[in-house]
């Protein structure tokens, strides 16, 4: 149980601290948005860009920034590996008659063959993810789809005590492709939400008239390096 209190209080700390800096971010790029200047393609690319663009005069700051993001994405992903591999073991495997029927040596190359599974079915979900859109929102909406049915099964065994296994597995499935079907069919048929305007009035340079400067720039030099008069 304390290990629980401990966890909600870790996830709250981390919420509010994100939160807080997509307010502070947001109220930097309020008048000069990068995505209306062309500096970044996605919204997912605001925060590496932030500390590239106003921490890079701390010489390593933004190179730490991503060392510790690719860190923190490869240390949770590996313990989510051995998580699944050890409940798939403990759940479906371990007690099954053709594992039984193996050696012990034999035994532990099922979990790692699990873990490959899983490490190169996440690698796979990661490149679809990144080509559909925003990686948060892809996630946040891969979240939803399976923890929906994980919700319904674990209300049905707390509501209903006369529910069986069969009942529990026929509901999870049946929940869960129906949540897959409604999901990518949003995916693949759905409308795009409108995006509010991004603004770059703030911008020193801003992008409508950045190519129009620079081709002034430009002409005023040629014809000053020629030693006549600009007037003439």
């Amino acid at each position: 149980m304390a290990a629980h209190y401990l966890n909600l209080v870790a996830l709250l700390t981390v919420f509010c601290c994100v939160n807080f800096m997509g307010v502070a971010i947001y109220a930097v790029y309020a008048d000069c948005d990068p995505m209306a200047t062309g500096e970044i393609t996605k919204p997912d690319q605001i925060v590496p860009y932030y500390v590239d663009d106003k921490l890079s005069f701390i010489y390593g700051i933004p190179g730490l920034f991503m060392a510790s993001l690719y860190a923190g994405g490869l240390s949770s992903y590996s313990s989510q590996i051995n998580a699944v591999s050890a409940v798939m073991w403990e759940d479906f495997f371990k007690n099954s008659n053709w594992v039984a029927k193996m050696s012990e040596k034999k035994k532990p190359l099922v979990n790692v063959g699990v873990s490959v599974i899983t490490g190169i079915a996440g690698i796979v979900a990661g490149i679809v993810a990144s080509q559909l859109g925003g990686v948060f929102q892809v996630g946040q909406t891969i979240l939803g789809t399976i923890h929906a049915p994980l919700l319904g099964l674990f209300i049905l065994g707390m509501c209903c005590p006369y529910a069986n296994k069969i009942g529990g597995t026929t509901g999870f499935s049946v929940s869960l492709l129906f949540n897959l079907w409604v999901t990518i069919g949003t995916m693949i048929y759905g409308k795009a939400t409108p995006a509010l305007e991004y603004f770059d009035d703030g911008c020193e340079n801003p992008t409508t008239d950045f190519n129009s400067t620079f081709t002034t720039t430009s002409i005023w030099t040629t014809s000053t390096d020629d030693g006549k008069d600009p007037g003439e």
